[in-house]
C-alpha cells in the first residue's frame, strides 16, 4: 500500500514516504497526503522541526510513479502536481531530508526543497528531465543554482546522470554524509538540536535566508534590522538569556 507514515519523535515530526515496491514513488494519493502533513506539522506548535524519509534503504524517492504519468505528461509537471515537493521551502518551520537511498525527479525535487539534507553514502541524485522529455521543473533550474556551482547543476541537468552522495556532500549540496542506514537517526540529531533552540528564532533565521536569496543581499540585510529588536522582545529571549546567566538549558515554550 502506498501511503506516507507520521509519528513524532518528541518535538520532531518524521514523515516516511512508503512504497517500496516502487521506490518510494508518489503513487494514488502519497502527493497529496504529503502536502497535507507538512501543513498540519506546520500549524503545530508542538513540532519544532520536521524530517522527511523514504522507507527502506535503497531509495529516498523516485518522484511521480511514470504508470500514473504516462499520457498525462502535461499535468505531471504543472504546478498542482508538484506542490508537496517543493512546499518544505515555504513552510515556516525547518525541515530535514534524511536522504537515504535514489533521490530522483520529484524525489531530487522533494530533497532540493527541503532547508538541511542528511544523506547516506548509497544515495545518488538525478535530474531525469532530459532523458525523459520533460523539462525539469520545481526548482532544479532555479533553486538548486543557490545550494551548487551553476556549471555542475546545468551539467547535470543536462547529462540526466546521477550524482554521487559523496560527491554532492563535496559540493556543499549535502549537509552531513553518512553511512548506509543512518540517515534518519543523524538527520533526527540534527532536527533534535534545532528543535532544542528558539522555535520563534529558528523560523525567523529560515525566513531571512530565504529573502536573502530571493530578493538580495540589501533586502537580507534590511529584513535582518528590522526583525532582530522585534524578536529581542519575544519571550524567548528572556528566556534563552537567563537560562545562560543561569548556566542552565533554555525551556522555550511551543509557538
Amino acid at each position: 500500500m502506498a501511503r506516507v507514515v507520521s509519528e513524532d519523535v518528541c518535538a520532531v515530526r518524521v514523515l516516511t514516504l512508503d512504497n517500496k515496491a516502487k521506490r518510494n514513488a508518489f503513487s494514488g494519493s502519497m502527493a497529496d497526503d504529503l502536502l497535507r502533513l507538512f501543513r498540519e506539522a506546520d500549524a503545530t506548535a508542538a513540532v519544532r522541526c520536521v524530517v522527511v524519509t523514504g522507507a527502506g534503504d535503497k531509495a529516498f524517492s523516485s518522484g511521480h510513479d511514470l504508470t500514473e504519468v504516462l499520457g498525462a505528461s502535461e499535468a505531471a509537471v504543472g504546478p498542482d502536481a508538484n506542490r508537496a515537493f517543493v512546499h518544505p521551502a515555504h513552510m515556516a518551520k525547518p525541515v530535514i531530508a534524511a536522504v537515504n537511498g535514489a533521490a530522483y525527479a520529484g524525489g531530487f525535487i522533494l530533497a532540493l526543497s527541503c532547508d538541511l539534507r542528511v544523506v547516506s553514502r548509497n544515495a545518488a541524485f538525478c535530474v531525469p528531465g532530459a532523458r525523459i522529455g520533460l523539462l525539469p521543473i520545481g526548482g532544479q533550474l532555479s533553486r538548486l543554482l543557490h545550494v551548487m556551482p551553476h556549471a555542475r547543476a546545468l551539467e547535470m541537468a543536462l547529462t540526466a546522470q546521477p550524482m554521487t552522495a559523496e560527491e554532492a556532500h563535496g559540493l556543499g549540496f549535502v549537509n552531513r554524509l553518512v553511512p548506509e542506514g543512518e540517515a534518519l537517526p543523524a538527520a533526527l540529531a540534527l532536527a533534535a538540536d534545532i528543535a532544542g533552540n528558539s522555535p520563534a528564532v529558528a523560523r525567523a533565521i529560515k525566513k531571512g535566508v530565504d529573502v536573502s536569496l530571493r530578493e538580495g543581499i540589501a533586502a537580507g540585510e534590511a529584513w535582518e534590522w528590522e526583525t532582530g529588536p522585534a524578536l529581542a522582545g519575544h519571550a524567548d529571549a528572556e528566556e534563552g538569556v537567563r537560562a545562560f546567566l543561569e548556566k542552565r538549558r533554555p525551556r522555550f515554550e511551543d509557538s
